[in-house]
């Protein structure tokens, strides 16, 4: 049975359970390593049944004489194991290039099906199966979905971030790829009054007003990660990088600065744009110290994060106050039987609110 040890949020969620079995990177798929076995996975019968279906939930008609969707292809040499939990998949649809779709499949808690998470659609295959856009509610299990995204293969602009569901989110407008040379991994999404247009931070200022709304994804992987790393030595650069951050290392922390800096410039460049943040591991690390800098506190609209180590103890006492002001709108989800996510010691402080994960317990 997994427990849950309530820290400061009112209010017990059962996204906790997800959390458990979704986002523990300690608790590795060790048989995801093999590319053998994903493709075999991605082969199977159960997962051919859960795209397709997930295609028909786009398209009712998909693959019949009367879709949009005719047919799909899925590049098996493309699939990837998520560092945070879950195989990457990545589909080409009626034999179209520029028609694409990626997903992460999920297994679902207690032996249920594979499921598809969070979706990313190029803007062809969007104006091809375009839905109304409207208000959504992104639920935990959502959030964990859409964090998944930062570890797309390959991310390119115009692509969209999407629910499980299928409704949109945003539309990535801007891929910060070690830009200073320090490690960082961001991806921005905009979402503007009326479209799905790609708005980048350069835009023309009448253009960049009217995006309503940014999520802004922080990856979590190390700077010297590889294609390629076991989990396992993912976990060990990753522990060795938060070790340097937690000792005031200034190598490491300009990590942490150039995250902030993006984040600044974000804010100033979308003037009317509520902000979004997700982050994972390290890119949780980044989104807390940036957000840590952040003064204009209402712009912040959510924040969650998973297993991130906790910065709090190198903030300066301004920072502080920042990270105080912000204190409701930050989550946490930390598994406490999980390396990845430390540092939080009783009275050290945090940034945000924290779920703490006992781990599993048997009855």
């Amino acid at each position: 049975m997994i427990t849950l040890k309530k820290k400061v949020l009112i209010g017990i969620s059962l996204v906790l359970l997800v959390v458990v079995a979704i986002v523990g990177v300690t608790k590795y798929r060790g048989n995801m390593n093999s590319n053998k076995e994903i493709e075999s996975i991605v082969k199977s019968d159960e997962v051919k049944e859960t795209i397709e279906n997930t295609l028909r939930a786009i398209d009712d008609k998909a693959l019949t004489p009367e879709g949009k969707i005719k047919s799909y292809k899925i590049e098996y040499d493309e699939s990837q194991r998520n560092p945070m939990g879950g195989i990457g998949v990545y589909l080409i649809i009626n034999d179209d290039p520029e028609m694409k779709l990626n997903t992460t499949l999920q297994k679902g808690t207690q032996g249920k099906k594979y499921e598809t998470g969070a979706l990313g659609r190029s803007p062809k295959l969007r104006n091809l199966t375009q839905e109304k856009r409207g208000a959504i509610t992104i639920s935990d299990k959502e959030n964990i979905y859409l964090t998944n995204q930062a570890y797309v293969k390959d991310p390119y602009l115009g692509m969209s971030l999407e629910t499980s569901d299928k409704k949109y989110v945003a539309t990535l407008s801007d891929i910060n790829d070690n830009r200073t040379n320090n490690g960082e991994r961001i991806f921005l999404y905009t979402k503007t009054i009326d479209g799905e247009d790609v708005v980048k931070p350069d835009a023309q200022t009448r253009d960049r007003i009217k995006v309503k709304e940014v999520t802004i994804l922080f990856q979590g992987l190390p700077r010297d990660a590889k294609e390629g790393d076991s989990s396992r030595n993912l976990v060990e650069k990753a522990l060795k990088t938060t070790k340097s951050i937690l000792s005031n290392d200034k190598a490491a922390v300009e990590r942490l600065k150039a995250s902030s800096e993006y984040l600044k410039d974000i804010m100033e460049k979308y003037p009317f744009a509520k902000i979004n943040i997700y982050g994972h591991l390290l890119g949780g690390a980044d989104a807390q110290y940036a957000l840590a800098n952040v003064t204009d506190y209402d712009r912040i609209k959510s924040v969650y994060l998973y297993n991130s180590p906790n910065v709090f103890p190198i903030l300066s006492y301004e920072q502080r106050l920042n990270a105080s002001a912000l204190y409701d709108n930050i989550n946490n989800f930390i598994d406490s039987k999980d390396i990845a996510g430390f540092g939080y010691e009783k009275d050290k402080g945090t940034v945000g609110k924290i779920y703490e994960v006992s781990g599993l317990e048997s009855d």
